[in-house]
């Protein structure tokens, strides 16, 4: 019964993610990978974004997005390939997942903290999920 438990747990953790493989270090050239998972919106499209802060964030139709609207927030978003995100935006797989990537610009500092999360929209340009955001520390 209580291995039982357990593994729902860990479902139930890994439900909805943002997971980032790779080395944080400016200028790198091998980018980090940033993996979507959201198997309720298997199909939808998704928006990565970053941000500078996750306090307070702000809320959009009816969901709380855990990001500040700064200026990474805005290139994240408006114009990603400035910051080397590829990606960004698009639809999960079948599965539900998809992998961005982002080659930290060798001007970003050192030490400092971003923070991803990502919405999905349905086909009626609809949020139907706004994860928790990741946070990432640049070393």
């Amino acid at each position: 019964y209580q291995q039982k438990i357990l593994l729902k747990n860990k479902y139930k953790r890994s439900f909805q993610s943002i997971s980032v493989e790779g080395t944080a270090t400016p200028g790198n050239p091998v980018p980090l990978t940033i993996n979507l998972f959201n198997p309720l919106s298997a199909n939808e499209g998704y928006i990565l974004a970053m941000s500078l802060g996750n306090t307070p964030g702000f809320t959009y139709q009816n969901y709380n997005i855990p990001l500040n609207f700064d200026i990474l927030f805005s290139l994240s978003v408006f114009f990603p390939t400035i910051i080397n995100l590829q990606n960004s935006i698009g639809s999960l797989n079948n599965n539900g997942e998809f992998f961005a990537t982002w080659q930290i610009p060798s001007w970003f500092p050192s030490g400092l903290t971003v923070y991803f999360a990502f919405v999905t929209v349905n086909s009626e340009g609809q949020i139907t999920y706004a994860s928790p955001a990741t946070p990432l520390t640049i070393s």
